[in-house]
C-alpha cells in the first residue's frame, strides 16, 4: 500500500475546470478526485517499471504536480508550468502529471486515463523538423489507480 504526503494548498473544484479550459479537454476521472484530494504531493514509495524497447526498465516519482502553487518559489510544481512546457514535446491527448528525478515525466492520457512514461533523451528534436511521436512513450498502466497500486519501495543490494 501507498502512503502519500499533500505538499500543496488545497484546491476546488473551480480550479480544475479553469486548468480544464486552458488544455481544453477534462481531465480523467479518477484523475481528478486525486488532484483535488492530494494536489502536490509526494508518494510513497516511489519506484515504478515499465518497458523500453522491449526490455525492463524502472524510474521514480520525485513529487505529483498540483495547482495553486506559488508562482515565482514552486512553480516547478505547477501543472500550468509543465503544461507550457510539455505541450509541444508530447502528443497530444497526454498531460504531465509528475517528473521523476532525471529530467523524465509520468503522463497521463486524457481520454482514457493510462499512465505512460515519457523519456527525454529519446525525444523528438521539432527544431530540426523532427515531428511529436509516441517512439520516446512507454506505457505503464492501465489507470492512476494500476499505475499507484503498482509502486514498489528501491531495494538496494548488498555489495
Amino acid at each position: 500500500m501507498y502512503q502519500i504526503e499533500s505538499k500543496g494548498y488545497p484546491i476546488s473544484e473551480n480550479d480544475v475546470i479553469e486548468f480544464e479550459n486552458l488544455i481544453t479537454l477534462k481531465l480523467p476521472h479518477e484523475y481528478r478526485i486525486f488532484l483535488l484530494q492530494y494536489n502536490v504531493c509526494m508518494i510513497f514509495p516511489d519506484c515504478f517499471d515499465f518497458l523500453e524497447n522491449n526490455e525492463k526498465s524502472d524510474s521514480r516519482i520525485r513529487y505529483f504536480l498540483g495547482l495553486n502553487v506559488h508562482p515565482r518559489k514552486e512553480y516547478y510544481y505547477s501543472l500550468y508550468w509543465y503544461y507550457d512546457l510539455m505541450q509541444r514535446r508530447i502528443p497530444k491527448n497526454f498531460l504531465a502529471i509528475a517528473p521523476d528525478p532525471f529530467g523524465n515525466a509520468i503522463l497521463i492520457h486524457l481520454t482514457g486515463g493510462s499512465i505512460w512514461f515519457w523519456d527525454h533523451e529519446l525525444e523528438a528534436d521539432t527544431e530540426a523538423g523532427e515531428e511529436v511521436s509516441m517512439d520516446n512513450i512507454s506505457f505503464i498502466a492501465n489507470s492512476l489507480d494500476e499505475f499507484l497500486n503498482s509502486l514498489y519501495e528501491l531495494k538496494l543490494e548488498d555489495d
